[in-house]
């Protein structure tokens, strides 16, 4: 993706990095490189609670916590952030989950610790 982009410079990427994060777990490649890579192409950012494929299978996109930890193997939301706002600071992010899955009062604490992680490492 990054050459294509490369190739067509009026044209960006949607980076949705919990896909980016699955797709790399299922073949061995390394997502924090792969963000780094595609993040100058990046105009869009998908932000959601990934870990593998298993979890997304049953329920899909999650929302963003700041207990689920990389340490549990969910996606470092804040690693996969840093390098694309450095490279875009005007990529615009979306929180991207499913609510009727989702408990609204978690959903929205969620949502609330990740625009204070956005802007932390916005700036």
């Amino acid at each position: 993706f990054a050459a294509l982009a490369r190739a067509h410079p009026g044209l960006g990427l949607c980076l949705d990095v919990g896909h980016l994060w699955l797709i790399a777990a299922a073949r061995g490649r390394p997502a924090y490189r792969d963000i780094e890579t595609l993040a100058p192409h990046a105009r869009s950012l998908h932000l959601w609670a990934a870990r593998d494929l298993a979890t997304y299978r049953a329920h899909g996109h999650l929302p963003l916590a700041p207990d689920l930890s990389p340490a549990d193997g969910w996606l470092d939301v804040r690693r996969a952030l840093a390098p694309v706002l450095a490279a875009r600071p005007d990529c615009a992010v979306i929180f991207e989950y499913a609510w009727p899955r989702a408990d609204a009062r978690r959903a929205l604490a969620g949502l609330a610790w990740a625009e204070d992680l956005v802007r932390g490492v916005a700036h």
